[in-house]
């Protein structure tokens, strides 16, 4: 790949003072090295400075004087056509015809001089339009992350470019991965990067050096492609891309690659990023706005790119401040006020509390607790739960299913590739927490077999595998929910994949007043409920809140504040009958 400036490369010395730390100056390299290439940028023109109606005119008496000049040279051929000359190409070797010859120069040379006189001066050449090119921002997130990883540049070949050499590159960001791929094919061909003498690696996403279709499980290089096959046999380097080397492929982690993440965003680095996007617009008194809170690692590739379409970095920074500020929740309602029997409450306590120390420093991940497997009915609140439970430990969450993976493409390779890419959001907004809704979805390997059994046997298995490869991934735990345990695969619920398997069931009577409480919020704040609570035994807590919805809309009829009484009816109404 051959990438052309719009200009010379300055001097390195002059550019970069050496003060600067060396992943800083690598960056710059990096960032001079892609500088013009238009697949990592683009390039904008100002508008022509000359007047249009003087261009016109001139071009207007240009042409003119071509008219004319062209008319005087057809009457002039016409009357040589019509001379009494010899020919001369007929008698090139008879002295007259020789002399015959030399009028006909004479004559051209005196035709030339007279057009040479009519026709105006050529016009001058259009003066090269300036240009600027602008560095894309998931481009500048690419550079940036791979010079702080490796801080130099031999250390960046040491790693990835030695003999025999087999990387998985984790970029934390599906969006990041091809752009990655990108700038390492372009500067493993530039001499001032990548040195001649080096191997040159072969640089491939990590889904994309699998075969699809059915595998050969014994042979350990059967599921690779051929080419990553031959780069294995030969001892040609290899690096391969990836979100986060937990969602890889099995084949490709059994390869025991070396897995080296890409260093997290940060403030210096975000420093220098706007530097780059914003020159000679005061960058850096603009990050001293920037609140210290924010947790840049969760600023992915598309809020990047949406924040950086303003026009300077005040206001660039500004989205990015708003994009990583957390939404403002409803004061008073947490864990404490959500109705949860004891047993399903002490775990997930217990989760909250190890999230916490962890994100303080004062817990190791190996000691974090895993998720709990939520087992209830429909409408039991084990969706609310999992955001319950973020909220409380300051952590965002990421909620899938396989309807939702499945939504664009039945084929199961479709689906692995969108649950990876869940799996990855989850790990690229970290810390978080990945939810699962109706897991009993993926179905049981076990049961029966049918038309579908190869489909299930191949949709579990991923799972599983995502699952055991992403345990551990620092930042990022798995919750899951099912409304039927029992059409679980086995393997999905032994020891080990999730710590708890609890049962969140209807709010019992002892429950319902703060279940009724949780759906009205605010509304009715000194009401006794334990009276409209025994109306509302048996029912869920979505019975609950279209209850409540339905008492707010009764009082909006009445055009007055809600009260005690519209619930009751409401709940009457919405209440399932009891059992004999």
């Amino acid at each position: 790949m051959t990438i052309t400036p719009t200009s010379p490369r300055p001097p390195q010395a002059a550019l970069h003072p050496a003060s600067l730390p060396e992943w800083e100056l690598f960056a710059r390299m990096l960032f001079d090295a892609l500088r013009g290439a238009t697949w990592a940028g683009w390039t904008t023109y100002p508008a022509p400075a000359a007047n249009s109606q003087t261009s016109s005119s001139a071009l207007g008496v240009h042409l003119s004087g071509l008219a004319l000049a062209t008319e005087t040279a057809a009457n002039t051929k016409s009357t040589t056509a019509h001379s009494d000359q010899p020919d001369p190409v007929g008698d090139a070797y008879d002295p007259d015809c020789i002399d015959a010859l030399l009028d006909k120069v004479e004559r051209e040379a005196a035709l030339a001089d007279a057009m040479g006189d009519l026709l105006p001066p050529c016009l001058p050449a259009r003066p090269e339009r300036p240009s600027k090119w602008h560095p894309k921002s998931v481009t500048l997130l690419a550079i940036l992350r791979l010079a702080r990883t490796f801080a130099h540049p031999e250390a960046m070949v040491t790693a990835l470019g030695a003999p025999g050499a087999l990387t998985l590159l984790g970029t934390g960001s599906g969006a990041l991965d091809k752009m990655v791929r990108r700038v390492l094919e372009a500067i493993v061909v530039d001499d001032d990067v990548w040195p001649e003498a080096a191997l040159d690696p072969v640089v491939m996403l990590a889904e994309n050096a699998i075969n699809t279709g059915t595998i050969d499980r014994h042979r350990p290089l059967a599921a690779l492609t051929d080419k990553i096959r031959d780069a294995v046999e030969q001892g040609t380097p290899l690096i391969l891309i990836t979100p986060v080397a937990g969602t890889a492929p099995k084949a490709l982690r059994d390869l025991r690659p070396n897995v080296i993440p890409l260093a997290p965003l940060d403030r210096p680095m975000l420093a220098l990023l706007m530097d780059l996007a914003y020159p000679d617009q005061n960058a850096a008194t603009a990050m001293a706005l920037l609140p210290d809170a924010l947790l840049l690692s969760r600023l992915g590739p598309d809020a990047l790119t949406l924040a950086m379409r303003a026009p300077d970095p005040v206001t660039a920074l500004r989205a990015i401040a708003d994009a990583l500020s957390p939404p403002v929740e409803a004061a008073g309602f947490g864990l404490t006020e959500f109705p949860l029997p004891d047993s399903v409450r002490a775990p997930v306590e217990q989760l909250i509390r190890d999230l916490r120390d962890w994100q303080d420093g004062r817990l190791a991940w190996r000691d974090v607790s895993r998720g709990p497997l939520v087992v209830g009915p429909p409408g039991s609140g084990k969706t609310e739960l999992a955001r319950v439970v973020a909220r409380e430990a300051g952590v965002v969450v990421v909620a899938g299913s396989l309807a939702q993976w499945s939504c664009e493409s039945a084929r199961g390779s479709d689906v692995i590739k969108s649950m990876r890419g869940a799996f990855a959001s989850a790990a690229e907004q970290a810390p978080s927490i990945l939810f699962i809704d109706e897991v009993d979805a993926f179905g049981d390997r076990a049961r029966t077999r049918d038309h579908n059994s190869t489909y299930t046997d191949y949709i579990v298995t991923a799972l599983l595998d995502v699952l055991d490869g992403f345990q551990g991934h620092e930042g990022v735990v798995v919750m899951a929910a099912t409304n039927h345990v029992d059409k679980l695969d086995a393997a999905l619920i032994r020891p080990g994949r999730f710590d708890h398997i609890v049962t969140l069931d209807y709010p019992t009577l002892d429950l319902l007043p703060k279940a009724i409480r949780w759906q009205l919020g605010a509304d009715l704040p000194e009401a006794d409920l334990s009276g409209v609570a025994i109306q509302a035994v048996g029912a869920s807590g979505a019975d609950i809140a279209v209850a409540v919805r339905a008492a707010r809309a009764r009082a909006r009829m009445a055009r007055r504040d809600l009260i005690l009484a519209d619930l009751e009816e409401a709940l009457a109404a919405a209440r399932p009958a009891l059992p004999e």
